[in-house]
């Protein structure tokens, strides 16, 4: 029994030395991409705009990549079996939190178009990792927790863009705002009372997502170059996005209650 339990701290200890050094690289990888980016656009004849990517992105990718090597505990199956390695899903929700530091100061340089690729490139994020995750059956708790942490850094930091730009108004910014304060408000109390569900995609906030995704994109379009009769749907668009808002804080609201009624039941 001794030499069995020891074979399997061995076999874990094993694991997590892999997914460690997969992640560094993974981590090292993206600093280097940063890196060469901003000399290219420095190089271009835009170096205070390379020197602010570099100087916002690379202490990101620092930040996360500590957190994720001292909790790389978290890298594991919802069993709690540990991964033999990082995971590529795992790498995509990272590079979707560590594009929000380059495409803000991109938009805020008024390089919109170059701002609006590297969106583009974090909403194709938002569906190739959960889809190569479940496809693969490689979803981790660490997936799980980072996820819905990329979906409202990117989101919100494209709204704050369009807000501050005058292309959104006041109320639906407002909205978006209290359905993310709702969501960390509500993680903390339920975690606090010990009555925090199960985490997973609900109907509504998928159909927020690609509603948001979608009027995004339009919205960035119209600011790139009149191609699309923006003036003409943005009450449209304002509509149906409030509207998924208001769904998604509706439905936060009533996940929440179940899970304090199941507490109290118990």
């Amino acid at each position: 029994m001794i030499d069995a339990a020891d074979g399997i701290e061995t076999e874990a200890r094993g694991r997590s030395v892999l997914v460690e050094r997969s992640a560094r690289r993974v981590f090292v990888l993206y600093a280097a991409a940063v890196a060469s980016s901003s000399v290219f656009v420095a190089l271009a004849g835009r170096a205070g705009l390379g020197v602010r990517i570099a100087a916002w992105t690379l202490p990101a990718i620092g930040l996360l990549g500590v957190f994720t090597i001292r909790r790389r505990d978290l890298v594991c199956g919802a069993n709690g079996a540990p991964a033999d390695f990082f995971g590529v899903p795992n790498a995509l929700t990272v590079l979707r939190i560590l594009l929000v530091p380059p495409f803000l100061v991109l938009f805020f340089d008024g390089a919109v178009v170059a701002g609006t690729i590297l969106y583009a490139v974090a909403a194709l994020t938002d569906v190739a990792d959960g889809m190569i995750a479940r496809r693969t059956g490689s979803t981790t708790r660490y997936g799980l927790l980072l996820d819905p942490v990329g979906d409202i850094l990117s989101t919100f930091a494209v709204f704050t863009v369009l807000f501050v730009r005058g292309v959104v108004p006041f109320w639906l910014f407002i909205l978006l705002a209290v359905r993310y304060t709702q969501f960390f408000a509500g993680l903390y109390v339920l975690r606090r009372l010990r009555a925090l569900p199960r985490l997973r995609a609900t109907a509504a906030g998928k159909a927020a997502g690609v509603v948001q995704a979608v009027g995004i994109v339009i919205l960035l379009a119209g600011m790139v170059q009149d191609v699309v009769p923006v003036d003409r749907l943005r009450p449209f668009l304002f509509a149906v996005m409030g509207a998924a808002f208001g769904a998604v804080i509706v439905s936060q609201t009533v996940i929440g209650l179940i899970a304090l009624r199941g507490r109290g039941g118990n």
